[in-house]
């Protein structure tokens, strides 16, 4: 097949009921050079026979079947079969708004390497969050410290690839966040743009994800960042000096725990707390122990029914961690407050409506 300019990636296992959300906001897009691969991910769904239905229409999908073996395996086999001068990669459950591809085109005719776009989080058919940065060359600080964005608002080279390497298939999670810190090391040219061109689906997983061994991942990719990396096929890779340990071990530590916390699993969290506190002599502010709430968790939490859950059920329990692990019950206490002060506002609006709920918020500040 001919060189196109945009080649999107998209990995799906077990995501039929989304994937046309995917595949119209392509079909969609204002520039029209691009082609979709889907990698059926040994899919028990009907996923084969949904991008099947958009082949017989459209010439610019296609399909690779394989046997499960895990996202990052599905986005490279993506890599391989690609002919895109650029690609994205888009989640299954993710879309892109329709000026995507041709406002990202823009940025790379200018001589960038990588893109990175805003993007909505979605939840409920609502967009319940607008995120937006502008920075017109980012270095490897950013992917240190700053909160990440879903994969699908990156878009990159392709001929890059070849020097960063591809998805590391050993990692269980975060592979994305290793994928472009890598990036970084090799100084190439990288670009925020302001503008809000994807979708992130949010889904509730927070009962089924496995908050340890995410964090064993965060914290293998973290480590890895002050070391040369045997991976990046470049002469003269950046090797970052004078990286806080603590302050990213604790970004990544919190929202791990936060998961654990509100699966029941206190006991455990509480162990692993203290076995990476002493490791890592970490020294958490309140505004650390806040990430126990994140996008993992409940912070987009908003029917009647989740934030009756997370004030009867979670915050008892994070209430108790935090008893225990901090000495002061009475800071302890003020840390809770503030970790449901959202949930609690939230929830007086839905019972008790603007005014009277507006009233009772004023209280909680």
């Amino acid at each position: 097949m001919s060189e196109v300019i945009f080649s999107i990636i998209i990995p799906c296992y077990n995501q039929a009921h989304f994937l046309p959300d995917a595949l119209n906001s392509l079909i969609n897009q204002s520039f029209g050079d691009w082609e979709a691969i889907v990698i059926n991910d040994g899919s028990t769904d009907n996923t084969k026979e949904v991008s099947e239905s958009y082949m017989l229409k459209e010439t610019r999908v296609r399909l690779v079947n394989q046997s499960n073996q895990g996202l990052s395996a599905a986005r490279n086999t993506g890599i391989a079969q690609s002919n895109g001068k650029y690609i994205t990669f888009l989640d299954a459950d993710d879309w892109l708004y329709l000026d995507f591809l041709e406002i990202v085109r823009s940025y790379f005719i200018s001589d960038a390497d990588i893109v990175i776009t805003g993007y909505d989080h979605w939840k409920n058919n609502i967009a319940v969050q607008q995120v937006s940065k502008h920075y017109s060359s980012i270095g490897i600080d950013y992917f240190i410290y700053k909160n990440f964005s879903p994969c699908m608002t990156f878009c990159i080279k392709k001929i890059r690839i070849d020097q960063i390497g591809v998805f590391d298939q050993s990692l269980k999670s975060a592979e994305d966040w290793d994928f472009w810190i890598r990036a970084a090391k090799c100084e190439l040219k990288i670009v925020s743009i302001p503008d809000v061109l994807a979708a992130y689906r949010y889904s509730d997983h927070s009962m089924s994800r496995d908050g340890s061994r995410m964090y064993e991942a965060l914290k293998e990719v973290f480590l890895r960042i002050s070391q040369h990396d045997s991976r990046i096929n470049v002469q003269n890779q950046i090797i970052p000096q004078g990286v806080d340990i603590s302050r990213g071990i604790l970004a990544a530590l919190m929202p791990c725990l936060g998961v654990m916390i509100v699966q029941g699993n206190v006991e455990a969290a509480l162990e692993l707390y203290r076995t990476e506190r002493i490791a890592f002599n970490l020294k958490p502010s309140k505004k650390d122990f806040c990430k126990l709430n994140s996008y993992l968790t409940f912070r987009y939490w908003n029917s009647l029914k989740e934030l009756e859950l997370v004030l009867e059920e979670f915050e008892p329990r994070i209430r108790f961690f935090l008893e225990v692990i901090i000495p002061s019950k009475l800071v302890a206490n003020r840390i809770s407050r503030e970790i449901f002060r959202s949930s609690k506002m939230k929830l007086n609006h839905l019972r008790y409506g603007s005014v009277a709920g507006g009233i009772l918020n004023r209280l909680i500040r």
